[in-house]
């Protein structure tokens, strides 16, 4: 395979991820923690992304948007290179001002080990 011989994932690779956090306080977040996080796509050419860009108020918002960014983004192997399918913009911010998860382990038991992997997948719902 060629890079760049036409197919799109190497037409125009993501040349650089840029994040911008207003806030750099890593203290352990509370009920009043803004997450919100806005990601863009930049295009030289109008509709293949060229570059990224993500802003966040806190660090946590920063990492909800990295966390985002690594379910949308794609890597072509045979040019090692970050591709995006699209011009896009994105604006997020949770729904509720807690996180959590309700597992009912009287009813229907969970072995521990489902648990730990139930808890590791959490970030992935956000």
């Amino acid at each position: 395979v060629e890079c760049g011989a036409g197919t799109f994932s190497n037409a125009n690779p993501i040349e650089k991820f840029v994040i911008s956090v207003s806030d750099c306080d890593e203290s352990h977040p509370t009920l009043n923690t803004d997450e919100s996080y806005t990601i863009a796509t930049h295009s030289r050419h109008g509709y293949i992304p060229s570059y990224v860009s993500a802003t966040a108020a806190t660090v946590y918002g920063a990492l909800r948007a990295l966390e985002t960014w690594s379910q949308l983004v794609k890597f072509d192997f045979d040019c090692g290179t970050y591709y995006f399918a699209s011009v896009t913009n994105i604006t997020d911010a949770p729904r509720f001002p807690h996180r959590g998860l309700m597992i009912d382990t009287a009813r229907h038991y969970q072995p521990l080990a489902a648990v730990k992997a139930i808890v590791d997948s959490l970030p992935y719902a956000k």
